[in-house]
């Protein structure tokens, strides 16, 4: 493999790593769009969209807990 190439290829996994943590974190799409780089948001949508969906179904099943939780505390003051 020829030295620039890995280079590029050491780059973009770098790259690809940050964005991961980006959406772990929660930071908005559209705000790692620009700091990428990309002219809109559909790049980055497209390219980023498996990891895009794995993080909005982590979200989805913490938002249902959170809501279980705040309802279960609810049911509990009420039998007190």
């Amino acid at each position: 493999m020829p030295k620039t190439s890995r280079y590029f290829h050491y780059f973009y996994s770098l790259r690809h790593s940050h964005v991961a943590l980006l959406l772990h974190y929660g930071v908005d799409v559209y705000a790692i769009s620009k700091r990428l780089g990309h002219a809109d948001l559909t790049t980055t949508t497209r390219k980023y969209s498996y990891l895009i969906d794995e993080f909005k179904a982590k979200s989805d099943d913490h938002i249902e807990d959170l809501l279980n939780n705040f309802s279960t505390k609810k049911e509990n003051k009420k039998i007190l």
